[in-house]
């Protein structure tokens, strides 16, 4: 009866918007100002405010009202789900409406299928709503119904992406789909779910489908050439005659695609990608090469040796010796007593990674020389393939090594040492993670002092009871301030006495500064921008304010202040994403503190921006640009941008390349 009276009052206020709904939405007032500020701070603080949703879901502004339903699926409050459901057919505004689907997705309200598959018929909803029944899956209905319900291709292509999601898989009905497909999205689609899904059913397809005239097709078609969905001696041969096509096709993604699909056809595939390392001239290819020739060649094969003379790039040669030391080829690739003073990092740090990789025990003397490297990637890096020895070995080297390394004069290199300890922790390692904090207190970043804060709630969770009386009064002595992303993970036995930092302010001016400052003018249209310069050309991103409006003044703040000048690309995998943004340049680092999750319903198609994650609510200053689309990222990374202009310098960008990036005005 709740519920009943609750939907009366929503549609009785969903009436009213109407009535005053524009086509385009009007200006902010000062009252939405505060109301939209009021609904940033609800979803920032997880709150279950249902005073501020209503009134945003009763604002005749659309945008607000749109932004009032991300925020209830996306903090889980579940006494407005029935609102969402509503607003699928009695919303106004399209975009709005959309946001209400998105919503009931994020949320897998299972409630709200019967919604969800009621808006399929709605056109203007329909790709929405397939996209949220993609999300909750399986419990929404039989996958052939809801595709047979979807009347527009673009709403049958979004189902079609999620079909991974039914069990069983629907192998027949993705194949029927593809067969008769009215558009190249819902083809693209098809094949792109039966190749995640690694369904045998669409290597058939991909046979023909490699021959299509759209690049795209023929990419994803590749992906399914691969010996693992070939049953028999006669359609691995079959496949690998395509795959030696698509190796010289004009498309270097398209290329990427059948190299990493040929390498798993194991040693037979070795000359043919010789014979491509050979005349290919796209860095990205050849790096892509040299990842893929580990996984076929052994420790006799002349192509190590013959590569390594090929190519000289830092990159190329990187990504080679990891995998001569994995290989145990090392020794065959000129030069090989002097890896371990190479000038460029990138080397010696793949040296480690790849001695590690074949042997952690046997390669533990080498790593532990290259403790005192002078760059401290490589003493990091040193550190985890310590880290990758076991049981008492491990302990050994980590008591071994631990008391000089907790000293660096870097904050990265102590993080990691203490982040080590964090999965043993008890109560013996508490005096040292007490002499890290203090020696953390002068960093200019929080990283080594969050770190020793989560060792000892750690050891707390672990080991209560051996907590001596020195230990207990000594934390009780400090003055900690805790990261708010932290607070839950750390404030328990002496750590609930802490104080909270936000480490960015949770006022409400602050939030109102970010709806005048971003919000205010991406609906005037005045859309924001970052600059992203390189050796390879300049990027544009346009920025989206209304969707992502606290990322976008975040990383937009780090930009003004130079905070990106001189950072790499540490993360570049051809086909896939180029990310930035880490200080440390090892895919480890951010600024110190962390905001919050804003997804989104845009997607995830090529040129792409969105924020790098190690779990929900982590993103700080690591972003990535999506290379070819990719939508098992849609709705799981905060989409704040998309790329405007560079595309080719995009396309070209090598792992460490290095970048600046400053907000610039639209033209």
């Amino acid at each position: 009866m709740r519920e009943a009276r609750h939907c009366a009052r929503i549609i009785g206020l969903l009436v009213v918007s109407a009535r005053v709904a524009v086509a385009q939405s009007p200006a902010l007032d000062a009252r939405s100002v505060t109301l939209w500020a009021r609904l940033l701070a609800v979803h920032d603080a997880r709150r279950a405010d249902s005073v501020t949703i209503d009134e945003a879901l009763a604002s005749p502004v659309a945008p607000l009202r749109a932004a009032a339903a991300r925020v209830i699926g996306l903090n889980r409050i579940a006494s407005r789900y029935g609102a969402l459901r509503t607003r699928l057919v009695a919303e106004p505004d399209t975009a709005a409406a959309r946001d209400a689907a998105f919503a009931l997705g994020v949320a897998a309200d299972s409630a709200g299928c019967g919604a969800l598959r009621q808006a399929l018929a709605r056109p203007d909803v329909q790709v929405a709503a397939a996209g949220a029944l993609g999300e909750i899956g399986a419990s929404c209905g039989a996958f052939a119904a809801l595709l047979g319900a979807a009347s527009s291709s673009a709403a049958r292509a979004a189902l079609l992406r999620a079909a991974g999601r039914w069990a069983p898989f629907p192998d027949s009905v993705v194949v029927d789909a593809y067969h008769a497909a009215r558009r190249r999205d819902e083809r693209w689609a098809a094949l792109y779910v039966l190749g995640r899904s690694r369904r045998p059913a669409g290597a058939a397809l991909a046979r023909a489908a490699s021959r299509d005239v759209d690049a795209g097709i023929r990419e994803a078609a590749a992906r399914l050439l691969t010996a693992s969905l070939a049953p028999d001696e006669a359609s691995r041969a079959s496949a690998n005659e395509r795959l030696a096509v698509l190796l010289r096709d004009q498309a270097p993604h398209v290329r990427i695609a059948a190299l990493r699909a040929l390498a798993t056809h194991g040693p037979q595939a070795m000359a043919l990608l010789d014979a491509t390392f050979r005349r290919e001239r796209n860095t990205n290819v050849r790096i892509a090469l040299a990842q893929v020739l580990v996984t076929i060649a052994d420790s006799s094969s002349p192509a190590w040796a013959a590569w390594w003379h090929a190519d000289t790039m830092p990159v190329v040669r990187g990504f080679l010796l990891a995998g001569a030391w994995q290989a145990g080829a090392v020794s065959t690739l000129p030069g090989a007593a002097s890896f371990a003073t190479a000038r460029d990092p990138r080397l010696r740090i793949a040296m480690l990674e790849g001695g590690a990789a074949r042997n952690a025990v046997t390669y533990a003397p080498d790593a532990a020389l290259r403790l005192t490297d002078a760059d401290a990637r490589v003493r990091i890096a040193a550190f985890r393939a310590l880290m990758r020895t076991t049981g008492a070995l491990r302990d050994t080297l980590l008591a071994a090594h631990a008391a000089t390394l907790l000293t660096d004069s870097v904050a990265s290199v102590r993080e990691a040492v203490l982040l080590a300890y964090e999965r043993t922790a008890a109560a013996r390692d508490v005096p040292m993670a007490l002499a890290a904090y203090t020696r953390a207190g002068t960093d200019t970043s929080a990283v080594a002092r969050n770190a020793a804060l989560l060792l000892v709630a750690s050891a707390w969770r672990r080991d209560s009871l051996a907590f001596d009386s020195t230990s207990l009064a000594r934390l009780r002595d400090v003055d900690a301030e805790v990261d708010a992303r932290l607070w839950p993970r750390v404030t328990v036995g002496p750590g609930a006495t802490w104080r909270r930092r936000d480490g960015i302010d949770t006022t409400l001016a602050r939030y109102e500064e970010i709806v005048r400052r971003v919000i205010v003018p991406a609906l005037a249209g005045r859309t924001a921008q970052l600059r992203i310069t390189t050796a390879r050309g300049v990027v544009r991103i346009t920025l989206d304010g209304v969707r992502a409006p606290m990322t976008v003044d975040h990383l937009s703040r780090l930009a003004e202040r130079g905070y990106f000048t001189g950072m790499q690309f540490h993360r570049v995998v051809p086909a896939f994403v180029a990310q930035t943004g880490d200080p440390r340049g090892d895919g480890s680092g951010g600024p110190g503190v962390s905001i919050r999750d804003e997804l989104n319903r845009l997607r995830y198609t090529r040129g792409a921006v969105g924020m790098a994650l190690s779990g929900p609510d982590t993103g700080g200053s690591q972003f990535f640009l999506t290379l070819a689309p990719q939508p098992h990222l849609d709705g799981h990374y905060t989409m704040f941008g998309r790329v405007r202009s560079g595309s080719v310098a995009m396309d070209a960008l090598v792992q460490g390349d290095r970048m600046d990036m400053q907000p610039s005005r639209s033209p």
